[in-house]
């Protein structure tokens, strides 16, 4: 390898740069589909019916989306299970 050059991730988040150079505001939400994903297949897993694992999985997705931080938004089954019964944050 001859260089070796940082660069901010794909091509979402080089958008997101760009607007914000040139003056907009901008914001790349991530994590949201590893959230669901993996809310998805836990459902499945523990024979959850489809529309429970939907709603879960639903809420996860936006229980991150709600977050600053992706890798530290992930939810517990706990605050989860609160988001989904009282529709409030906690």
């Amino acid at each position: 390898m001859e260089t070796f050059g940082k660069f901010l991730g794909g091509g979402p988040t080089k958008v997101a740069v760009a607007a914000a150079r040139l003056g907009h505001r901008s914001g790349v939400i991530t994590g949201a589909g590893d959230a669901f994903g993996g809310t998805l297949i836990h459902g499945l897993v523990e024979g959850w019916d489809l529309e429970r694992t939907i709603c879960y999985a639903s809420a996860a997705g936006a229980y991150v989306c709600s977050h600053i931080e992706c890798s530290t938004a992930m939810s517990t089954h706990e605050q989860l299970h609160t988001f989904v019964e009282t529709g409030v944050l906690p």
